[in-house]
């Protein structure tokens, strides 16, 4: 990102321009790295809740670090913590480290600490529940000549145990709580069966899993509870496996590509679940309904990630990203951008249509077979696929409507103005005289097409997936943007109002937008999830980029160079420092780039 910024400031270019679009766009957003000098070989991490706080031990001190704003926030000193360390509450306020007689919870902000009283700490582990409010302890030992463990869960403020189940597994993770505190999960110690406990009445949970449910929740390193306190879950080789003991039944599944799913968290709300497999990270609705068709439920985005391990992903809905902590033993937090998906505006049944008036706003309505264009003046004018042919329509100041071409023919394109129609057989139709022409010399089917609102372009898809753009007459092409891909998605266009930009939906769900005026670059790549996108439109002068997907109405991409620039500055925490400056540019004198 910094990068890209100092090339846009040091030479205004078409190749610099696409850069610093390109960045501020980009789903990789900042990397924090714990610096050397408080680092340690094997020191334990922990990423808070939201993703905000890193905490590590080092050398008998709890060191934690705001992400965001990569500074240190605190440093405490405590005897022996390096060697008795054991958890860290969720909310990044509280630490657990192990004494002769039990454990110690300190609270790192005020100092307040209490007593987990459970004696030595010989064959012990422990964690904190979710609430930072209790703290499970496994103890082993033998019984009846057969090695068991004793779990206890204890009130922290109250320093008292809240229940006690003397026949546990000494192997394996720990038991997990669920977020209220009320229910405790288990698995037995050859993987094969779940027992869930009710740790206020003290009773085990009637339930009643499939065989196969219970092997993936139990084969999981990480199984965890949903935040309505109803269910165990787990990511699994089926994906995000979801057991509801109080309907026994199984939630449907999130399923992932690849080799299925090694982690997974949900947020405080429910709202969302992070998961993380071979395909990557992935972020669902837990509200998405199953598609008509019968598919899978798809995430809302996905993202690629290079490293081999993913620990500790966190979703934060008020900055609107996500974190995760690379590798298992790894000071390094990484941060993407959500491209705000997590939004109120959410829609949980998807649309099919979308369209942009002239000045960026949601159109009302879209034609769901045909063509819609908007003329300066506000004018819209629509060409509708009928039985009759094709029903061209003005409205406005004096509206009208009138019939052209045959029923065989299907509108893809008006132009502003509302005097030619194109078709998907590559015809130009002039709306007052009803004459066509041939145009889009040796390309194949088109299955949809724009006009510049200044005139002079007009850009094209056909079915193989290649775009094109040419004069306003379709005769002379001027560029190839995209090569043909055997992709069956209708890509959703628009030009800007002087014809400067030209921005194009991939089927991955991403944006490219080319400068006109330099066509053989590659364009600005621009990130968007949140399902297919409906239709792009542009705010006037092009400083802004609308998208509309299936769920959201709209979200905005900053185009005007200076404008992105300034996202990149606010996004990677400033320009690049002289020390990345000499690195990468090191025949330019230093200058501040934000």
């Amino acid at each position: 990102m910094r990068l890209a910024l100092a090339a846009w400031r040091t030479a205004y270019l078409p190749e610099t321009r696409e850069a610093v679009r390109t960045a501020a766009a980009q789903s990789d957003q900042a990397a924090f790295t714990q610096p050397a000098q408080v680092r340690a070989l094997n020191a334990p991490y922990w990423l808070s809740s939201d993703g905000r706080i890193f905490t590590t031990v080092v050398r008998d001190k709890a060191v934690q670090w705001d992400v965001s704003r990569q500074r240190q926030l605190r440093e405490v000193a405590l005897p022996g913590l390096s060697e008795g360390i054991t958890d860290v509450s969720v909310d990044a306020r509280w630490i657990a480290y192990r004494g002769r007689d039990g454990a110690t919870v300190r609270n790192l902000a005020n100092g307040a600490s209490h007593r987990i009283a459970t004696g030595p700490w010989t064959d012990t582990d422990g964690a904190f529940g979710p609430s930072g409010r209790t703290f499970v302890v496994r103890r082993e030992g033998r019984e009846a000549g057969a090695e068991r463990a004793t779990v206890e869960v204890w009130d922290v403020r109250r320093e008292r145990v809240l229940f006690r189940y003397p026949g546990g597994d000494p192997d394996g993770p720990l038991p997990v709580l669920s977020p209220n505190d009320r229910f405790l999960a288990r698995c037995t110690h050859d993987g094969e069966q779940l027992r869930v406990w009710d740790v206020v009445e003290r009773r085990r949970v009637a339930t009643d899993p499939p065989a196969r449910t219970q092997r993936l929740l139990c084969r999981s390193d990480q199984l965890t509870f949903t935040p309505d306190n109803r269910a165990p879950a787990a990511g699994t080789t089926d994906g995000v496996v979801t057991w509801d003991f109080h309907a026994d039944r199984a939630r449907p599944p999130l399923p992932m590509p690849g080799k299925g799913v090694n982690a997974v968290e949900f947020d405080p709300t429910g709202a969302y679940v992070l998961s993380w497999g071979s395909a990557g990270l992935a972020l669902w609705r837990t509200d998405s309904p199953a598609p008509a068709d019968g598919c899978p439920r798809r995430p809302v985005v996905t993202f690629r990630v290079e490293t081999p391990a993913v620990t500790d992903i966190r979703l934060d809905p008020r900055q609107g990203v996500l974190r995760y902590r690379e590798g298992s033993q790894a000071g390094v937090v990484r941060t993407l951008s959500l491209h705000g998906l997590i939004s109120p505006a959410w829609r949980k049944k998807a649309r099919t249509e979308a369209a942009f008036d002239v000045d960026g706003r949601p159109a009302a309505s879209a034609p769901r077979y045909g063509a819609r264009a908007v003329a300066a003046d506000g004018t819209v004018h629509t060409a509708v696929n009928t039985r009759d042919g094709i029903r061209v329509t003005q409205q406005g100041p004096h509206p009208g409507s009138r019939t052209i071409g045959t029923r065989t023919e299907d509108a893809i394109a008006i132009d502003p103005a509302g005097r030619t129609v194109v078709t998907a057989e590559g015809a130009l139709i002039d709306v007052g005289t009803g004459r066509r022409r041939r145009g889009f010399e040796g390309e194949d089917l088109l299955r949809t097409a724009v006009f510049s609102p200044d005139g002079r372009f007009l850009a094209a898809a056909d079915t193989q997936g290649r775009l094109t753009v040419w004069d306003a007459g379709g005769q002379h092409r001027i560029a190839v943007l995209a090569a043909a891909d055997s992709t069956v998605e209708r890509p959703a266009l628009a030009f800007s109002a002087d014809g400067s930009l030209l921005a194009s939906s991939r089927a991955d769900g991403s944006v490219r937008v080319w400068d006109t005026a330099s066509p053989r670059l590659a364009g600005a790549t621009l990130p968007t999830g949140g399902g297919p996108v409906l239709a792009l439109g542009f705010t006037p002068g092009g400083g802004e980029l609308r998208i509309a997907t299936a769920h959201l109405p709209w979200r905005s991409a900053q185009l005007a160079p200076g404008r992105a620039a300034d996202d990149v500055c606010a996004r990677a925490g400033g320009g690049a420092t002289r020390t990345e400056w000499r690195r990468y540019l090191p025949d330019v004198p230093y200058r501040q780039t934000c």
